[in-house]
């Protein structure tokens, strides 16, 4: 299976979708109604900017909190203005913003990511999330001059390029006190990457055919994962790929134990710090200019990095998926419909296709070929 090109140009050939995200207090409480602005829509809200920067700090503690699953993972979330309406930005700094397991996404927020820009996949694999958000800022400044920038706060330094430049946007300092948000205004994971994935074809998978459809979906990436070019990369990510297909040889012959599930597990961890390791730092990016076109990643690797970021990334969402089944069937349970959702979001991250993801599981419903 051959892998697109990690380039703008192959980029624009993808179909994404552009979703929102969600959060849940770090402390684990009830996150209450937040009053709405006097004039909302679906471009943004009236609020004040002290108001925008407190819903974003609420925003980045959620996800600093969910994210605790996957150590590794920093976040960035911005607030912008644009008309008078605020809105807000975020994105981890893994691959296109991923988002590690069991995390739910608010609408108040969205994905910085728009996989329809083609420019947007030349930032993924930035170590500094921040960073990605300033970019996200100045392509959306490109199109809309009369954009400002509000808030933008991380999990991690900001960084000197990024610092400057947020002292020259004159952005507003975190508060002291930050709004609750309603905790019923999330979504799943794959419902952030696309709605009618979630609602329709996730659940057209009848409770018998789920297993089929996953390992299906399963046996996909880790061909995908498996794929590339001859590299040095490729390499490194040939023996763990060799050692997730014969996990899955083993859960379709029916047989699993828990040292499997520990060499999965082991399988999985190695190749995130594989991942986490080929970030690109700031200092080898070009500096902040609104007056230049948005740079990234691909403006400054040589041939063949971009994939040594992705095949060990590729490799750890397959391993993910094959975790969720290992467990399943060492507990001798059925999958659930939430857990089919989880596994195909692993899935597009893997393909970078939600119609890919959806034509899999579309082989597993009553008139599929699965059934």
């Amino acid at each position: 299976m051959s892998r697109p090109r990690f380039d703008a140009e192959s980029a624009g050939r993808f179909r994404y979708l552009r979703s929102d995200w969600g959060e849940r207090d770090t402390d684990g409480e009830v996150l209450a109604n937040e009053p709405a602005g006097a004039s909302d829509s679906a471009d943004g809200e009236r609020l004040s900017d002290a108001e925008a920067a407190g819903r974003a700090v609420s925003v980045l503690r959620d996800l600093a909190g969910q994210g605790r699953s996957c150590p590794g993972i920093d976040w960035a979330v911005g607030a912008y203005e644009s008309n008078g309406q605020k809105q807000l930005y975020a994105t981890s700094n893994e691959s296109m913003g991923y988002l590690p397991p069991g995390l739910r996404w608010h609408t108040a927020a969205r994905q910085a990511f728009d996989p329809t820009d083609p420019g947007m996949l030349l930032w993924r694999g930035l170590e500094n999330p921040a960073r990605i958000m300033v970019d996200h800022f100045h392509a959306r400044r490109s199109k809309e001059p009369g954009l400002r920038l509000v808030a933008l706060y991380s999990t991690k330094p900001l960084g000197d390029e990024v610092a400057a430049f947020t002292a020259r946007q004159k952005t507003v300092a975190p508060p002291e006190q930050w709004p609750r948000l309603d905790p019923e205004q999330t979504l799943s994971r794959i419902a952030s990457v696309d709605a009618e994935c979630a609602d329709q074809v996730v659940p057209s998978v009848p409770a018998r055919l789920r297993w089929a459809a996953a390992t299906a979906l399963a046996k996909d990436a880790l061909d995908a994962a498996g794929a590339g070019p001859v590299l040095e990369a490729a390499s490194r990510v040939a023996e763990p790929v060799d050692g997730l297909r014969a996990a899955l040889a083993a859960l379709e012959a029916g047989h699993v134990s828990p040292d499997q599930l520990e060499r999965v597990e082991r399988i999985r961890e190695e190749c995130r710090a594989l991942v986490q390791s080929r970030r690109v730092p700031d200092h080898r990016l070009e500096p902040v200019d609104l007056d230049q076109p948005v740079g990234g990643w691909g403006d400054v690797s040589p041939p063949g990095e971009a994939f040594a970021y992705l095949a060990p990334f590729w490799a750890a969402r397959a391993a993910d998926m094959l975790a969720v089944l290992s467990r399943s069937r060492l507990e001798d349970a059925y999958l659930t419909q939430g857990q089919l959702g989880e596994l195909a979001y692993e899935h597009y991250f893997v393909r970078e296709q939600i119609s890919a993801t959806a034509a899999a599981l579309l082989q597993h419903t009553s008139t599929g070929e699965g059934g």
